[in-house]
């Protein structure tokens, strides 16, 4: 869970107040989506009420703190052109990190912690063993993410895949929002991979619950999520040619009839 700055925040849970969730809400509303810092003060609230519940206090200080209704805004992914701008002025040891997050999906904390041992390159695919879901889970690996893959091989050992300085590369974030402003793509994080991700896979007509089974979503509907930023000009264009087809009269029938 994000945290607010340390001179900010009390060091006891006895002397936090509203106004102390109220920074905190106000601050992780700055760098995630609503919806994220929403399910952080029910977390916080539980938080709260256990302490009531124990005598720790006798208030709960998120009674009144409320994260407006919000609309999700559309899930932003990349082209195709952005992904080359953004792989052109990336440092180096970001640039397969890149391209391995768009072809195979993975959420940051998989990325960053994914060893050699996880990586199965005669079987094309990625072992997670410590998921979201708590569960071992495979991700496929495809040509383009394969070949990244290879070019950051090393001799011997089974450490980490991502590397920055001779350590395993722990938060690539700043290294991505300035790859981002150089190539004027405005706010890229590592979660826009994933989106760009799901993206293309409905986009090259792959079966949405193969997609939920790739992305590894608990929910079909989180997958569908993913359909709305999608281009449906294409599906438009077979609409209208598929409903001119069905008016036009075939060769035994009469007009007008």
């Amino acid at each position: 869970m994000g945290s607010v700055p340390a001179a900010r925040m009390p060091r006891y849970v006895s002397d936090i107040e509203a106004r102390h969730i109220d920074q905190f809400r106000a601050h992780r509303l700055e760098s995630v989506a609503p919806g994220t810092v929403k399910r952080e003060l029910a977390v916080l609230n539980a938080i709260f009420r256990t302490a009531i519940r124990h005598q720790l206090r006798t208030d709960n200080p998120c009674a009144g703190v409320r994260v407006a209704k919000y609309q999700e805004a559309a899930r932003r992914s990349l082209s195709f052109d952005e992904e080359r701008r953004l792989v052109a002025t990336a440092a180096p040891h970001l640039r397969a990190f890149i391209a391995i997050a768009v072809n195979t999906g993975l959420r940051l904390s998989e990325l960053t912690g994914l060893d050699w041992s996880d990586v199965d390159l005669h079987s094309n695919r990625i072992v997670l063993r410590a998921t979201k879901s708590r569960k071992v889970q495979t991700v496929p690996i495809n040509r383009l993410a394969r070949d990244a893959l290879l070019g950051l091989r090393r001799d011997g050992g089974d450490g980490p895949v991502f590397l920055f300085r001779g350590r395993r590369l722990a938060n690539p974030k700043k290294g991505i929002a300035h790859a981002a402003k150089r190539a004027g793509l405005g706010k890229v994080t590592s979660h826009v991979f994933r989106h760009t991700c799901a993206t293309r896979l409905l986009a090259a007509g792959v079966d949405i619950r193969n997609v939920q089974a790739w992305l590894r979503h608990a929910s079909l509907t989180t997958t569908a999520r993913y359909l709305h930023s999608m281009d449906l000009s294409e599906a438009a264009r077979k609409l209208a040619d598929f409903n001119e087809e069905g008016h036009r009269p075939g060769p035994g029938d009469v007009e007008g009839s």
